[in-house]
This record gives C-alpha cells, structure tokens and sequence, in this order.
C-alpha cells in the first residue's frame, strides 16, 4: 500500500479555486481572460488524477453531496450572524477585518464564506482580539462549533489510503500527477491576481486575508498563504 498523500495544503488551494471559478460573478470576470468550460473541466480532472481514491470529491460543484452542502449552508446561517452582531458593535475594527467582501452565500458558495470567517476569527490577535473570541464562545461559537465547521469543510478533501500493486510507481504517478495540477494551478492563480480587480471574485477564490491578496503562491513547497479547510 502507498503511504503517499497528496499535499493537503495544495489540494485545498485547488479545491478552493474551481468551486470559487463555478460561481457566475467568477465566471464573468475570468471569461475575458480565456477561462472557459475547457479549463474548468481541466483542473477537476487534474485534481481526480492527483488525488485519485484518497479525495473524496466529486467532478463539480452540482455534484457535491447535498447532506454536505446543506450541513455546510446551515451553519454558516447559524454562525455567520453570530459572529457578526457580537463583532459589529462592541469590536468594529475586528468586525471590519473579519467581514471585509464578506457576505453569506447559498449552496456550495457557503463552503469558501465558513472557510474565510474560520480562519479570520482565528487570525485574530491581541488583547481585544481575545476578548471577542471569550465572548463568541459565551455565545455558543468557541472550539466546538470551530471544530464542527472544520470537520464539514474537510469533508470535501477527506484524503484516504487506497491499495496499490505497485507502490513505487503509484506513488511516482500521483507526484507527478500532482506536479501537473500545482503547474496548472500557478497558471491561472498569476493571471487571475494580476488582472481581476473585484473583490469579492478574489475572496472567492481563495485569494483574499483580511483584505489583502494572498500572496505569494509560487512553485515551492509551502509557498503563499494557506486556503482551504484546516
């Protein structure tokens, strides 16, 4: 059996960027730039072929599991306004960095908005910082439901050892299988940052960290800042 996973931090880049891409605001700003159907189908394939068995994931966004994407779309509409109203009044400058092109979506949208709320809560530093994060867990959103919202999204990349007959070349195949789909992936990413100006189309893809882009995506190992589900 192969023991090689394929990079989980890659996978949720990737993951991100095709579901924000399905979105029609994403589609309309990336089609001027020769993103179509073609490319969109490209990259899932890419991504099956990286991640084979071991990624639960389906071949688009239609075909997400509904259970999942209902879960999902639930507790964003639970926590989301939470999170908001406690931030809003008694942390305005918190409330202006979490929820920066922020807004609730429906469907497998809600996937990417859970994902950025969850790691801007936790990007955030300081005393104040702490005192809103003991509030909202006063009120129900602390590690548990923290921990709920993680388990959901890992669910659309839950990684899985599978059989092989050959190890050496399984494992041989997947790297540069994934090699392919991160070459893939750096394509669109440099062209998307350097020319889509809209906001909430970037925030979909994964590109947006408390109202900055999230720089620094390059080839090597490690590079940029994580997106995806932790």
């Amino acid at each position: 059996m192969s023991n090689y996973n394929v990079t989980s931090d890659k996978i949720h880049r990737v993951l991100t960027f095709l579901i924000g891409a399905a979105s029609p605001r994403s589609r309309k700003a990336m089609s001027v730039l020769g993103f179509d159907q073609d490319e969109l189908d490209a990259g899932w394939g890419l991504l099956r072929r990286a991640a084979g068995d071991r990624m639960d994931v389906s071949a688009g966004p239609q075909a997400e599991d509904p259970k999942l994407v209902a879960a999902i779309d639930a507790f964003e509409d639970e926590w989301f306004p939470v999170v908001a109203a406690t931030l809003e009044r008694r942390y305005p400058a918190l409330h202006a960095m979490v929820f920066l092109n922020l807004t609730q979506a429906n469907g497998i949208g809600a996937a990417v908005t859970v994902r950025t709320l969850l790691d801007r809560v936790a990007q955030m530093q300081g005393a104040e910082a702490q005192a809103a994060k003991d509030l909202l867990a006063k009120r129900g959103f602390g590690a548990e439901a923290v921990a709920q919202g993680n388990a959901l999204l890992a669910k659309l990349a839950t990684l899985a050892p599978v059989p092989a007959e050959d190890p050496e070349q399984d494992r041989a195949d997947r790297q540069a299988a994934e090699s392919e789909l991160w070459a893939w992936y750096i394509e669109w990413s440099t062209i998307v940052q350097a020319k889509v100006k809209n906001g909430q189309v970037l925030q979909k893809l994964g590109y947006l960290r408390g109202g900055r882009k999230a720089g620094g995506d390059t080839d090597q190992e490690g590079g940029g800042v994580p997106v995806g589900p932790a």
